[in-house]
């Protein structure tokens, strides 16, 4: 869609526009909700829209919403059609109408019930590692389908990934009654009478991610340790908020879903069924799942040894573009604040190019932390790729359009020196396995998003501020731009 109204804007070929219209068109049945909020897939063909299944027990996801109103804007001002307009001002509607926890948008909505999915707080590593949504849009394989191996295999690594980390409904009422026992069982380590309390809270809030308002306590900012029956420790923050009477606990990490064996024994029996129903041999079943629960643990321990160890800071390769938003949030403002959101921005591009300056390849992984000794480096041999990724490239082009400080064109260069060096092959360009090897294997994948995004930030770094102005178009969240009103490209259509 971006793509199609992009080149009408730029060529005014009327063929674009007209592509677009047909493929929005095609995409409205996903709005056909009970509140408006779209699905996240479409058959184009039938019109058939659904969730994923991963996502927060059916939930929308918010960038995926959100994303859309530009376009859908844009399109309806072209073609003089303003179902389209008036399906993304809905969903505008519904998430202004919202409270947001902490004043904050959370990653998901659910399109029937119009309420929040999971918090945006984090549970901990695991569900945003290496979580694995369901093979076959939730359903499981039957081992006597013509479907290979490996996904039949991948049926079972899936179901136990969600016994285990509490992604299916059907394993939250027995997990949380388990909780509550482990709690309340070690009340004994808290030291006054609200310790009750707060374990029905905590209890509470697993079950349906809420927060409970309550008459004031005398809870101080304290950290608490309770033991469980295998002598795990489980740390607890209870942070005491004065102004609006709310208690909080938050898990640092996945002591509970991981070290407590009666998960597992209930958890593993319902997959043990499931598999069963689907004819999968109970001696396949049982092997694999010994060995992904094993896996789980490790990876869960060295999440863990990584993480409290350390306290460590971690920073994802796409979230990068914060660096421009700052940037242009500073332009936009011209107040009391724009030096600081600027000073911020200038900040995070640095730490940015740190990241691809203490690598080899002079590239920069997926992820990386800031630890003493060892900053703005990856850690762990699942961080160290780098799959041609734009965000950097992209708070490159937006810094130097709004400073002209040349380090941001010098950085720039020396990432297209990189790129041509490391990523370029015969058929094109490929991403890399570790950029801390100056000869690391590489993953032989082209990344559709390298030529909306990558090379055209990197392109449009080295050319004149007249060519795509930043006063006169916006880019969309994959780089492909589209006119501001005034624009004397924006071509809207004549009114009717």
């Amino acid at each position: 869609m971006g793509s199609l109204l992009a080149c009408y804007a730029l060529t005014g070929d009327v063929m674009f526009r007209d592509k677009a219209a047909q493929l929005g068109e095609r995409m409205l049945p996903a709005f056909q909700t009970e509140t408006g909020i779209p699905h996240s897939l479409i058959n184009l063909h039938t019109g058939a829209s659904k969730n994923y299944g991963w996502a927060s027990s059916g939930c929308s996801i918010l960038s995926e919403i959100g994303t859309m109103h530009l376009e859908f804007t844009y399109l309806s001002d072209i073609t003089n059609n303003p179902v389209f307009k008036s399906k993304v001002e809905n969903v505008r509607k519904v998430l202004k109408s919202l409270d947001k926890p902490k004043g904050l948008y959370p990653n998901y909505i659910h399109p029937r019930t119009g309420k929040w999915g999971q918090p945006v707080h984090r549970v901990g590593l695991l569900l945003t590692n290496w979580y694995r949504k369901p093979t076959f849009s939730d359903r499981c394989i039957n081992f006597f389908s013509n479907h290979l191996r490996k996904y039949k295999l991948n049926t079972i690594v899936n179901l136990v990934d969600q016994a285990i980390l509490l992604s299916d409904s059907r394993f939250h009422e027995t997990n949380i009654k388990i909780v509550e026992d482990v709690l309340l069982n070690n009340c004994m380590f808290f030291t006054d009478t609200h310790g009750l309390f707060l374990v029905h809270f905590y209890v509470e809030s697993c079950k349906d991610s809420s927060h409970i308002n309550t008459e004031p306590c005398h809870c101080s900012f304290v950290t608490t340790r309770v033991m469980l029956a295998e002598d795990t420790i489980i740390s607890l923050l209870l942070v005491y908020h004065t102004y609006n009477y709310i208690v909080e606990i938050v898990i640092l990490n996945q002591a509970i879903l991981l070290s407590d064996s009666r998960f597992h024994e209930t958890n593993i029996k319902i997959v043990e069924d499931v598999l069963l129903n689907n004819c999968f041999p109970i001696a396949l079943i049982r092997t694999v799942i010994k060995q992904r629960v094993r896996k789980l643990k490790m990876r869960n321990n060295n999440d863990l040894a990584e993480t409290t160890s350390s306290n460590d800071k971690k920073k994802q390769h796409i979230t990068l573009p914060y660096c421009g938003m700052f940037a242009l949030g500073a332009k936009t403002l011209e107040n009391e604040l724009s030096d600081k959101y600027m000073n911020i921005a200038a900040g995070l591009t640095n730490t940015c190019h740190e990241s691809y300056d203490r690598s080899a390849t002079k590239l920069g992984p997926e992820a990386f932390h800031f630890i003493e000794g060892n900053e703005a480096r990856s850690l762990k041999n699942g961080e160290k790729y780098y799959i041609l990724r734009p965000e950097t490239f992209e708070s490159y082009f937006v810094m130097w359009r709004l400073t002209k400080d040349p380090k941001y064109r010098e950085w720039g260069w020396e990432a297209v020196q990189a790129l041509e060096k490391h990523c370029r092959v015969p058929g094109g360009f490929t991403g890399l396995n570790n950029v801390y090897l100056v000869d690391s294997a590489k993953d032989d994948v082209q990344q559709s998003y390298f030529f909306a995004e990558t090379l055209k930030y990197l392109y449009l770094l080295f050319s004149d501020d007249d060519l795509i102005s930043l006063d006169d178009w916006v880019f969309n969240s994959e780089a492909h731009v589209l006119p501001i009103r005034g624009n004397p490209l924006y071509r809207p259509a004549p009114p009717l």
